[in-house]
């Protein structure tokens, strides 16, 4: 699963598809845990539960100012509310207002409470303690913090652990991959809901550290029968840029799952070996599912391998290029661009024709054919319809 917390970035030369993976279980899950259970029929709010509307009130105006304020308010609230869901608010609020003076009220909320505000109070501490955004602000981070963190993965909650997983991905380095790579080693896969959550937390994690520890780890979670972990797995991989999962990949283009298939070709692409292009050509034909068309032209643009064009070019000939075949449609303007990371003369007998078909096609056909002639600009504006810059696109 992916939180709105946790982010990477796909590795240049290939774009990164959305995820289509379908964790709305997971999703779920999670939901019910970060939240009150709420009652399925209507019920007056006791007197008791209206009092707290004037907190919470405090918490969000306070959030929204990012302001800590000097009266106590926030301590005061984590620590003595009587409502797990306030402190709860509380301990998040202290997150995104990210003031490092509230470090010392959240290692002490880790030791106290329910599990729902020990898990709050190790996001906030990931979010105040994220080496990127210490970076930016010239800090280093506070050493209580990843002993802290690091205590919290033996956590008798599940998801307060997840909480620490996550966290550790913000703001730990090698002895931590090293720490969450052990616990994944001993942790059972079962298809559980919140199994699949604690291994998607710590593989974001693993991947937002960098650490090239944890390319063997990834490896064999690339091999689960767990579809969704599969994927999980062959994206880390891409974004750590590990060429020595090849086999992996190669293993994986006969995958029963699509997702995981085309994650594969993509992974292929990354490698950056021209002799894989061939294990990919297959996937061109126009009888191949959209989603292996395009990932695979994907993947052949970032091997930069010439000797694909010919494929490349019957692909795109195999149907036609308009909007009454939209998948088509969109598979020429990937393969156009691909030519274009190919940057062979060989593909200018391709892009020619395709410079007279209307909208983006002609767009992507133009950027592709003067990347390939960037060192020849007479050329290129002799073989561009200079009508085609005659109006903005």
């Amino acid at each position: 699963m992916k939180s709105e917390e946790i982010d990477g970035k796909f590795p240049s030369g290939i774009t990164r598809q959305s995820s289509i993976i379908n964790r709305i279980s997971i999703a779920a899950f999670l939901v019910l845990l970060l939240l009150p259970l709420i009652s399925c029929g209507r019920r007056k709010m006791s007197s008791d539960e209206l009092s707290q509307n004037p907190v919470f009130a405090e918490i969000l105006k306070r959030e929204a100012s990012r302001v800590l304020g000097e009266d106590g308010f926030f301590p005061n609230t984590l620590f003595s509310n009587l409502h797990p869901e306030v402190r709860n608010s509380c301990a998040i609020a202290l997150g995104r207002i990210r003031d490092r003076q509230a470090l010392p009220w959240l290692y002490t909320a880790l030791h106290k409470g329910d599990a729902e505000v020990r898990a709050a109070s190790a996001f906030a501490i990931g979010e105040i303690e994220d080496r990127e955004w210490l970076k930016e602000n010239a800090q280093s981070i506070d050493p209580q913090t990843l002993r802290e963190l690091s205590q919290l993965l033996d956590d008798s909650s599940l998801f307060v652990q997840m909480r620490a997983i996550e966290a550790l991905g913000k703001t730990g380095s090698g002895a931590e991959a090293v720490r969450l790579i052990r616990q994944l080693e001993r942790f059972s896969i079962d298809g559980l809901p919140i199994k699949r959550a604690y291994l998607d937390f710590s593989i974001t994690a693993l991947t937002r550290i960098g650490n090239p520890a944890a390319f063997p780890i990834l490896e064999r979670l690339s091999e689960t029968e767990d579809p969704e972990i599969q994927w999980r797995a062959f994206d880390a991989l891409i974004q750590l840029r590990d060429r020595s999962a090849r086999p992996y990949f190669i293993k994986a283009l006969s995958n029963p799952n699509p997702l995981v298939a085309a994650q594969a070709m993509l992974g292929l692409g990354m490698t950056g070996d021209p002799a894989l292009a061939i294990r990919l050509l297959p996937f061109l034909a126009s009888t191949a599912p959209p989603l292996f068309r395009f990932s695979a032209v994907q993947a052949l643009g970032a091997l930069k391998n010439p000797e694909a064009i010919p494929e490349i070019k019957a692909a795109l000939e195999s149907a036609p290029i308009d909007n009454a075949h939209p998948d088509q449609l969109n598979f020429a303007i990937a393969a156009i661009s691909a030519l274009g990371f190919i940057g062979s003369p060989q593909a200018e007998s391709v892009l020619i024709p395709l410079l007279k078909k209307p909208g983006p096609v002609a767009d992507s056909a133009v950027v592709a054919l003067a990347k390939i002639l960037k060192g020849n600009q007479e050329r290129f504006f002799s073989l561009a319809d200079p009508q085609l810059f005659a109006h903005p696109t």
